[in-house]
C-alpha cells in the first residue's frame, strides 16, 4: 500500500497549502484536508519545478509561488529574446521594379504605422498644401511639411521620428541587398537611376488624401532626386513612367508599405485612393482638424 500524506488543500485555487491555517493565503477560501499518495507527489508539477529538492521534502507556499514566478520570468525572458532576435534578423522584403523603383510590401507593422502617424500629429502642424489634380479628380489640400523649404515651419515643430525610422530601414535594405544593388548600379544605361546607398534626409513632405483625391503625373523639382514614400491609411493605385516610355507602371500600395524611386526623373502620380482604412485609423485621427483617409510620408534622399 502506498504511503499517504494529509495536506491542507484549497479547492478554489487547486493548490496545496503547507502552512497550518484555516484559510488559503491566496484567495481566502477555507482549507480542507486532502489525501496525497507517493504517486501524486512524484507527479506534482509544482514539485518538479523545484530545483535540487528531494521529491518527498515539504516546501512552503512562499517557496512554491517564488519558484513558479521565477520559472515564468525565465520563460518570458527567453520568449522576449527570441522575438528580439527575430526582429533583428527579419529581412526587409524589397521588390525591384522597372526603372529601379523599389516596392517594400511590409515596411511598417500596424503598431509602427499608428505610432508614426500619432507622432506626426503631435509634433507637426497641418498646413495648406494645394496639389495637382488627376484628370478631373482634385489633389489634396492639406498635409505636414518639415524642413522642406517649400512651406515655412512653425517654431514649435519638432523633427518627426519617421525620418530616423526611414533611415534605419533604408540602411537595412542596403545591407541585405548590397551585391545586387552594386550589380545594378554598375550596369546602368542612365546613371540617374542608380539606387542610392546613403539616406541623407532631414525633411518631411506629407500630403493628406481622401477618397475624392488623386495626384496628377509630375516630376519633382530639380535637386530633389530620390524619394522614399511611406503610405499609411487607405490603399492607393500608384503609377510612374520614364519619359518617352510606352505606358505607366501600376502598383497597388497598401497601408504600411513604401516605395522608393527617383522622383526627379520618373513621372509619377496617384490614380485612385481607395476607401479602406486600418482598424485603428478613426481613433488615431479623431482630433485632427482636417479628416483624411491616407497620408504619404515623403522623405527625399540626396543622391551624391
Amino acid at each position: 500500500m502506498q504511503n499517504e500524506q494529509f495536506v491542507l488543500y484549497c479547492y478554489n485555487c487547486n493548490l496545496e497549502n503547507s502552512k497550518e491555517q484555516d484559510n488559503c493565503e491566496i484567495c481566502g477560501t477555507e482549507l480542507l484536508f486532502n489525501v496525497k499518495t507517493e504517486d501524486d507527489i512524484s507527479n506534482d508539477p509544482i514539485k518538479q519545478k523545484i530545483p535540487d529538492k528531494d521529491i518527498n521534502t515539504d516546501i512552503t507556499l512562499d517557496e512554491m509561488i517564488a519558484c513558479i514566478l521565477e520559472e515564468d520570468e525565465k520563460n518570458n525572458e527567453i520568449e522576449f529574446k527570441k522575438k528580439e532576435k527575430y526582429i533583428e534578423t527579419q529581412s526587409l522584403v524589397a521588390n525591384f521594379l522597372k526603372y529601379n523603383a523599389i516596392h517594400f510590401p511590409a515596411f511598417l507593422s500596424d503598431t509602427e504605422q499608428q505610432l508614426i502617424l500619432e507622432d506626426c500629429i503631435n509634433k507637426l502642424s497641418i498646413k495648406n498644401m494645394p496639389g495637382g489634380s488627376y484628370d478631373k479628380i482634385s489633389g489634396p489640400s492639406h498635409g505636414f511639411s518639415y524642413k522642406t523649404g517649400w512651406i515655412a515651419d512653425n517654431t514649435n515643430e519638432i523633427v518627426p521620428c519617421c525620418i530616423e525610422l526611414a533611415k534605419n530601414q533604408h540602411e537595412k535594405f542596403i545591407m541585405e541587398n548590397k551585391d545586387l544593388i552594386n550589380h545594378i548600379n554598375n550596369n546602368l544605361a542612365d546613371g540617374r537611376l542608380g539606387i542610392p546607398n546613403d539616406f541623407d534626409s532631414g525633411s518631411l513632405w506629407a500630403r493628406m488624401y481622401g477618397p475624392e483625391n488623386g495626384l496628377g503625373f509630375h516630376t519633382d523639382p530639380p535637386g530633389c532626386g530620390w524619394v522614399l514614400v511611406i503610405s499609411i491609411g487607405a490603399d492607393i493605385d500608384f503609377q510612374y513612367y520614364l519619359k518617352n516610355s510606352n505606358k505607366p507602371c501600376d502598383i497597388r500600395i497598401k497601408s504600411g508599405e513604401a516605395v522608393m524611386f527617383n522622383g526627379e526623373i520618373l513621372h509619377h502620380g496617384i490614380k485612385k485612393v481607395h476607401e479602406n482604412t486600418p482598424y485603428w485609423w478613426d481613433e488615431t485621427i479623431k482630433n485632427v482638424e482636417h479628416p483624411f483617409t491616407r497620408i504619404g510620408l515623403q522623405m527625399r534622399i540626396r543622391h551624391v
